[in-house]
């Protein structure tokens, strides 16, 4: 009796053991599914930032973050010299003012999280990142992320985020009215944009 009792605790203990050992081994495959940096950059429903999620394995679990880049502006409205241009007379030439913008990387509320993906998934709040097996790509709050490339990379999407805040600038001065007082000159931007800040970021 005793012999028995021995032998369904071993039975039980190996199989414990075996399927640790294969939920361990499964962990670290949906690990490495996610391991690398991955690039979202959408010009239609948000073109003016570029996200970039990073994930780095650290004892069998992910050191997870989230990072927003995006251009800043530089001057406010007089530095830049729109109050002047702004009091230049109707029919005069092209009045020019400066739009200077610093490109920052801000990171989310999801930064250096600690995580174990299991089937797929990586929970890191309300929303989880899911893996896409069809097209190796993931998705976190409906955005879809592709792995980092020389097509898909920060610097790859800088030109349309430019272009984006050139037009926005632009289209904002067409809507803005001003009184009789004050008649609006056509203006000519001289764009500058710094990008310093990719010579450092990891």
């Amino acid at each position: 009796m005793k012999r028995n009792i021995l032998i369904a605790l071993l039975l039980t203990f190996t199989m414990m053991l075996v399927t640790a050992c294969g939920s361990n081994s499964s962990n670290k495959n949906d690990n490495n599914k996610f391991e690398g940096t991955w690039i979202a950059y959408n010009q239609k429903s948000d073109p003016n930032q570029i996200q970039e999620f990073t994930f780095e394995n650290v004892d069998d679990q992910l050191l997870v973050s989230l990072y927003t880049y995006s251009y800043t502006p530089l001057m406010d409205y007089f530095s830049s010299g729109l109050d002047e241009a702004d009091s230049t007379k109707q029919g005069t030439d092209t009045a020019p003012a400066n739009a200077d913008y610093l490109l920052t990387k801000k990171r989310d509320s999801i930064h250096n999280m600690l995580r174990t993906a299991v089937n797929n998934k990586l929970d890191v709040g309300p929303n989880p990142i899911l893996y896409n097996e069809k097209d190796d790509t993931l998705i976190y709050n409906n955005v879809v992320f592709h792995k980092q490339s020389d097509d898909n990379s920060v610097k790859a999407y800088l030109s349309k985020l430019k272009d984006a805040m050139k037009d926005d600038v632009i289209q904002g001065r067409k809507k803005d009215t001003f009184g009789s007082f004050r008649p609006k000159p056509n203006i000519q931007f001289n764009f500058s944009f710094d990008d310093s800040i990719l010579d450092t970021a990891q």
